[in-house]
């Protein structure tokens, strides 16, 4: 709210096990959370949010922009945020195939949490 993160609003998913995700698999994970949490708020009512931040990179991004888009039919703008070598937002991805990166200004007093 008003730029400021909202911390009763964070959700934290028990992801379910499956043979094709033995280990890590990110595309996979970033997939059923943003099914689980966008179906949700589109079930109870709820309202949505006008811009998704992830942490993440591409390939979490485009797997959070094909569910939303063509699994659940909305259009909520998203961008990954990419992390510099002391893991800081340094600059963050978005657009139709997440090929734009916008770099963040380190002194800027804006800060994301």
């Amino acid at each position: 709210m008003d730029g400021r993160a909202e911390k009763k609003l964070y959700r934290k998913y028990k992801l379910t096990e499956t043979p094709e995700r033995a280990g890590a698999n990110e595309d996979a994970n970033t997939r059923e959370v943003i099914r689980r949490r966008y179906s949700r708020l589109l079930k109870e009512g709820k309202p949505l949010p006008d811009l998704i931040l992830m942490d993440g990179g591409i390939v979490e991004l485009n797997a959070a922009k094909d569910v939303l888009i063509n699994e659940l039919d909305l259009a909520i703008p998203i961008a990954g945020m990419v992390k510099n070598n002391h893991h800081r937002t340094a600059s963050l991805l978005y657009g139709e195939t997440a090929d734009q990166l916008i770099d963040l200004d380190p002194k800027s007093k804006v800060s994301i949490y």
